[in-house]
């Protein structure tokens, strides 16, 4: 019941899908992230890229959350890449037999997304791409992506090793260019890389940026976006949040 190696995963094939239907195929342990499960496919977008876990919950039914004495609609905390595998944190720690026995490959469940969290998360994702597209825009030359591109729940930061790149003017006219373009409404994709299995492609109009992450369909969706210029032990950091 697991996913093909080769087929793309649903958060990937429509990220805009917000639950589905899913087995169970393994019960694990990490030393880290504690117990988890194992899906045959998953709307779940794990942690990576500066973008979080996604998180939500597992339905179970009234029937198997007795047996495994939890609740019906079992939380999932987050989700995190470990080899090619997608690990679905458990909020709270099953008892393995009784698990293995109702959970592990014995009949569908329903899987829900934190919607939420996640398109938040989409829309400051966009945002960070752009944002980095419009400041190279009013620097007049392309700059290395940035070292560091963290999306917290309510803000983005994009973090680059060089020392005084802008100027607080430029981040304003960076942010105001952002912002008309983003009001246009212009058009957002994805892609795999033909030649490189597991590798992504993010697009608007010329810029191509490569990215593995989960993005909206237009910059409309981003809405206003507030940015904030930090400079510190020789690092340029672009804070920027959403305005709702």
């Amino acid at each position: 019941m697991s996913l093909p190696q080769h087929r793309e995963a649903e958060y990937h094939r429509n990220p805009y899908r917000r639950e589905m239907e899913i087995w169970v195929d393994t019960l694990g342990e990490h030393p880290r992230f504690g117990q988890y499960l194992l899906f045959s496919d998953s709307i779940y977008h794990p942690h990576g890229g500066g973008q979080k876990g996604d998180r939500g919950l597992l339905h179970l039914g009234g029937e198997v959350a007795e047996a495994l004495g939890c609740p019906s609609d079992l939380p999932l905390t987050d989700t995190r890449r470990e080899s090619r595998d997608n690990l679905h944190v458990l909020g709270s720690a099953l008892d393995n037999e009784r698990a293995h026995q109702h959970l592990v490959g014995s009949r569908l469940f329903r899987l829900t997304l934190d919607w939420e969290f996640r398109y938040r998360q989409m829309r400051l994702h966009s945002a960070a791409h752009l944002l980095h597209c419009f400041v190279e825009r009013v620097l007049g030359n392309s700059i290395p992506f940035p070292e560091t591109s963290d999306l917290q729940p309510e803000y983005g930061l994009n973090r680059y090793e060089t020392k005084g790149l802008l100027m607080e003017e430029q981040v304003r006219e960076a942010e105001q260019q952002l912002n008309l373009f983003t009001a246009e409404g212009h058009a957002i994709s994805t892609s795999p890389d033909p030649e490189k299995e597991g590798f992504r492609y993010w697009h608007c109009e010329d810029w191509i940026i490569p990215c593995g992450g989960t993005h909206l369909r237009n910059t409309n969706e981003i809405g206003e976006v507030r940015v904030s210029l930090g400079l510190k032990r020789g690092r340029t950091s672009l804070t920027f949040t959403l305005t709702d």
